[in-house]
């Protein structure tokens, strides 16, 4: 008959069953192969075998231990991080298509009205412009020269106008602004 320890455990089996049972030929390091081997319920972790040259198992030792880590769970580290980095480029060349076509559809409705715009005010200022030469040149005693000379000015003066910006002209601006950010507030809602 066994003894029986009111806490027996594997321990005390290894301590008693050489004595009493036909292992006793066995050595204790072969009896506790023989016992079922229970992983933390808790660990969310499988194993996953690698072949990998010696030298860089001999770095993963050592980044390992200057970690602080054991070889198994520094290795597991780098895998996991190796995996995030391939994911996050995937999903990088993934998106990309979609923000340019995203940023190609805004960029088309203010080009639509940007070109509305400048149509608008290139026709106008034609218009103008012609009937206004037109105007100068009926005026009594206009000369060719002289209407050539106020062209010339006219032309000057605008183009220094073009860099010089009045209250007037940034309260405009910032109306067309609104104009043509209008459309895009609107798919926002």
């Amino acid at each position: 008959m066994f003894p029986v320890h009111k806490n027996s455990s594997y321990k005390i089996l290894i301590q008693i069953l050489p004595n009493y049972c036909c292992f006793c030929s066995r050595s204790i390091a072969n009896i506790k192969l023989m016992q079922k081997r229970t992983h933390s319920r808790k660990r969310k972790t499988v194993v996953v075998s690698l072949w990998v040259k010696p030298e860089i198992k001999a770095e993963l030792k050592r980044l390992a231990e200057k970690e602080g880590m054991s070889v198994s769970k520094f290795a597991g580290c780098l895998l996991e991080e190796a995996l995030h980095q391939k994911l996050h480029i995937e999903h990088a060349i993934l998106l990309q298509p979609i923000i340019e076509q995203a940023i190609s559809r805004r960029m088309a409705a203010i080009s639509t009205r940007l070109s509305s715009l400048m149509v608008r005010g290139v026709l106008d200022i034609g218009q103008v412009r012609r009937l206004v030469i037109n105007m100068l040149a009926r005026q009594p005693g206009m000369t060719q020269q002289t209407l050539e000379e106020i062209l010339d000015g006219s032309q000057e003066g605008s183009r220094k106008q073009i860099t010089h910006m009045t209250p007037q002209l940034a309260s405009l601006i910032e109306e067309v602004e609104k104009w043509l950010l209008q459309d895009e507030e609107a798919g926002r809602n």
